[in-house]
């Protein structure tokens, strides 16, 4: 999360910071619109199955529309072609690939394609699948292992700001899954609705200050027991929908809410239901101070031991020691390969963010709408911000939201701000700050710099 020492940069001039974002609305628009007929055509024209044959791995193919002109990468109308994988690192981890990822690397080919009037349908079978529309509205959805199977059916008017299901689960019995919703009999059967909203992005970049900023509204309540409830590996999807179920039960609050750092599994999921009704808060923080939060705040498992955190990945203070100094030799000595988990090389830096808001971009369509925000505009102009989540709000849910109460407060917590002392210097490396020679360093080979600060509308001072 973000701390007030690391505001360096005033924002824009009045006049410009208030028309940016009408701009920037107008261009998200644009985008949404172009990108709505991607989607509805591979809705239209994919042949994706599910079947016996799904397993761990990877199996996307493609090849062009019947009677297509032009030539693709030396594709035909008549035979498939495998597909390369755009991969992420999460589904590198889970050692196989997602639907969405098939459908990500027919964009990438779309977008090198000799001809502009390319078509081209993919057919996947694997994990993280979805199954076509069935008769009854119904669909299949299929886990990490093939063994376990989700009908999903959607809940017409159960929740008016939220995408409702009934889902069955079935076990290695594919005769009942294959039944029509109401005609199978399955292991368990729940009813769940889906996050009206989601905070995302990146650690360190003011998740948490935006969720608990949004959780202070009276109108807005958290999905489940946590705020993480998030689906981080699809083995465990039937634990998250009766998570969901549990807190639709229980909650008739008009918007609910997550908070899910892992942007691609997020996306994963949306696009298995079929783009509901929804909207992210994508955060982003001026680099050199996210990288700096995550090396004092981070612990590095391969080289240090007795790291902290219920997950184990947070330094200790008195067992681990962070200085500006010590950075900047990991920063230039990751020049060609990474010599510290939480500094990246000069490759990564250049396109830090890319990977994961790309997804945003290449996938949006009418329903799935992100709002990119830099944590810095949390922290020093919280009204303003919300006059643009309430703009927001209404191109999506056709309502007003209604003012928060709380907004002219400022956060109940100053983030990462060791026991109110200056924010942005931490305790474990003596309150020290960062060295002008790595914000120097990070802001000369972040080549991205410009283009996400024109998403999150927030001068950070991009020096390309």
């Amino acid at each position: 999360q973000p701390s007030r020492g690391s505001l360096q940069r005033r924002p824009l001039g009045a006049r410009a910071h208030a028309k940016m974002p009408v701009r920037f609305a107008c261009l998200l628009a644009l985008l949404i619109r172009a990108h709505a007929s991607v989607f509805d055509e591979v809705t239209q024209r994919d042949h994706t199955e599910i079947s016996e044959e799904n397993k761990i791995g990877f199996n996307c193919e493609a090849k062009l529309s019947p009677n297509m002109n032009g030539s693709c990468h030396g594709m035909n109308d008549q035979s498939w072609t495998k597909l390369k994988p755009l991969v992420s690192p999460f589904e590198t981890k889970q050692k196989h690939m997602s639907y969405l990822a098939c459908h990500n690397a027919r964009l990438a080919y779309i977008k090198n394609c000799y001809t502009q009037q390319a078509k081209i349908v993919i057919r996947y079978r694997g994990a993280w699948s979805r199954g076509p529309i069935r008769e009854d509205g119904s669909w299949l959805i299929v886990g990490g292992a093939s063994t376990e199977v989700v009908a999903l059916k959607p809940v017409e008017k159960y929740r008016r700001y939220q995408a409702c299901f009934d889902a069955k689960r079935f076990v290695s019995d594919r005769e009942n899954a294959n039944k029509l919703f109401d005609d199978a009999t399955a292991a368990a059967q729940v009813r769940m609705c889906l996050p009206a909203l989601s905070v995302t992005g990146f650690k360190r970049a003011g998740t948490g200050t935006m969720f608990e900023m949004l959780e202070r509204h009276p109108d807005i309540v958290p999905a489940g027991p946590v705020p993480e409830t998030c689906l981080t590996k699809m083995s465990k999807i039937w634990k998250f929908f009766t998570q969901l179920a549990a807190s639709t039960a229980s909650s008739e609050a008009k918007y609910t809410m997550t908070l899910c750092h892992g942007v691609t599994e997020h996306l994963m999921l949306y696009f298995l239901f079929r783009g509901p009704r929804t909207l992210k808060f994508v955060m982003v923080r001026r680099l050199p101070q996210l990288l700096w939060s995550r090396y004092n705040v981070g612990c590095d498992k391969e080289r240090e031991s007795d790291c902290g955190g219920a997950s184990g990945f947070l330094a200790v203070e008195g067992k681990h020691t962070r200085s500006p100094q010590h950075f900047h030799e990991l920063l230039l000595g990751s020049a060609n390969e990474s010599v510290w988990s939480k500094v990246p090389t000069q490759e990564e830096l250049r396109r830090f963010y890319d990977r994961e808001l790309r997804q945003f971009y290449w996938i949006a369509y009418e329903k799935v709408a992100s709002m990119v925000v830099a944590a810095e505009e949390l922290l020093a102009d919280p009204v303003e911000l919300w006059k643009k989540i309430q703009g927001r709000f209404k191109i999506i849910f056709e309502e007003e939201l209604a003012q928060h109460p709380e907004m002219k407060a400022p956060p109940k917590s100053l983030p990462n701000s060791n026991a109110g002392k200056a924010a942005g210097n931490y305790q474990i490396s003596g309150f020290k700050p960062l060295l002008p020679e790595s914000d120097d360093y990070i802001m000369s080979h972040w080549t991205e710099c410009n283009d996400v600060q024109i998403r999150a509308a927030w001068n950070w001072g991009c020096s390309r």
